[in-house]
């Protein structure tokens, strides 16, 4: 008894003590924010983004949290900021640099994969016990692809960025969409995308030209701020794909909703070097079931949570650690996954930001599959990436290997 309430007493000393040191940080009053080096840019959304409202008072970590939501905006490439004296005593001007990208902006990807799998070599038939054996070798099967774009970003008004790009790879979509940041003041965004397909080539059954609501993709989202590093999203997905029913050509819906909640400390949308990233959410597919008349679309639930994890060891150096688990089929099976990655950029910060991002990536992750044959499989990835402000160009390879049957 009395060893408890020793316990007790020395816990709630140290959460005081905590509680003490947190309120004597120095903390800054912010009379104004400062948005430097934009040309195309609004400034009213880096500071819709930064979710800073001048007036207040804020600690160091909160500035840098602030400039870190800024730069993981896909139209600003590297982010700076210093404080200057105000109007008055203890009072602080917040100056923000920033690097921003082109109005106009390309991309390149390119992917060599080698994917470990099996070829049958003989299938034989027994007669005296009825069975069938099949006799199979490993094998490599390799696959390369490339995909490009190229469009154009407007920045409309105070708060609205237009889109649109011609995308080509497996199939090609031109694309335009619209965001709008800081919706009625709440730092709230909705974005809506939509692209028009061009059907790669389809058996004869499918023969003639879909029409353009078969070739159009749909996308809606929401991003609502909670607190300053948490936001809740919605988002709704629709594409048409094709179906043969009864031998007749038929374009379905390809429905899918999600609902999650999204805590991200990360300093860069596409190449974080610090932070973490969580996302927890639930998720919605429309199936189809045939029941030999018709298709029934049917809505299935599922849930998933994600998270990553990165740390600058060195400052042109990076580890990082993920994972994640899912539901599917409508919680009828679950999928987990679990990896690691380091990577390193090629030159200094000064250099970056003069000529670009130039860096080396390698990864490696499992993938654990609660259904099927194949219990597992593991991938490995070894890529080099450069982004300036005109886009980004990637060179991947890489590798999967499958584990069937538990072996």
């Amino acid at each position: 008894m009395r060893g408890s309430f020793l316990r007790m007493l020395v816990l709630g000393a140290l959460a005081l003590h905590a509680r003490a040191a947190l309120a004597e940080l120095p903390r800054f009053t912010i009379e104004s924010i400062r948005i430097e080096g934009t040309r195309f840019t609004s400034p009213h959304i880096l500071v819709a983004e930064s979710r800073l409202v001048e007036g207040q008072s804020y600690a160091e970590a909160d500035l840098r949290h602030a400039i870190g939501r800024i730069n993981r905006l896909p139209f600003v490439l590297h982010t700076d900021f210093h404080l200057e004296k105000g109007s008055a005593r203890g009072k602080y001007v917040l100056v923000v640099s920033i690097v921003e990208a082109k109005p106009v902006f390309v991309s390149f990807q390119s992917l060599q994969e080698a994917m470990a799998t099996v070829r049958i070599i003989s299938v034989t038939f027994d007669p005296d016990t009825q069975t069938v054996s099949t006799e199979l070798a490993p094998m490599i099967a390799r696959h390369n692809e490339e995909t490009s774009t190229i469009g154009a970003r407007w920045f409309v008004g105070g708060n609205g960025v237009a889109i649109a790009s011609v995308d080509r790879g497996p199939d090609t979509r031109y694309s335009a969409g619209y965001t709008q940041y800081d919706v009625l003041g709440t730092r709230a965004s909705i974005n809506v995308l939509a692209q028009v397909r061009e059907v790669a080539a389809l058996p004869a059954e499918f023969a003639g030209d879909p029409a353009i609501g078969d070739r159009l993709a749909l996308q809606i989202s929401a991003a609502l701020p909670v607190f300053d590093n948490q936001a809740i999203r919605a988002t709704w997905y629709r594409q048409s794909d094709p179906y043969l029913i009864g031998g007749a050509a038929r374009y379905l819906h390809d429905d899918r909703a999600e609902l999650s909640w999204i805590y991200d400390t990360t300093n860069d949308q596409l190449f974080p070097t610090s932070g973490v990233v969580a996302k927890m959410g639930l998720e919605s597919k429309k199936l189809y079931v045939f029941d030999g008349t018709r298709f029934d679309g049917r809505w299935n639930r599922d849930a998933g949570a994600s998270a990553a994890k990165y740390w600058e060891v060195t400052p042109l150096q990076t580890l990082a650690l993920h994972g994640s688990a899912h539901s599917v089929s409508d919680r009828a099976y679950r999928e987990y996954q679990i990896g690691g990655g380091y990577s390193a950029s090629l030159w200094d910060r000064e250099r970056t930001i003069r000529h670009g991002d130039l860096r080396v990536e390698l990864e490696a992750e499992r993938n654990f599959l609660h259904y099927g044959d194949a219990t597992s499989y593991a991938t490995a990835r070894a890529g080099l990436a450069f982004r300036n402000a005109w886009g980004v160009v990637r060179l991947d390879f890489r590798y999967l290997g499958w584990r069937h049957g538990g072996r």
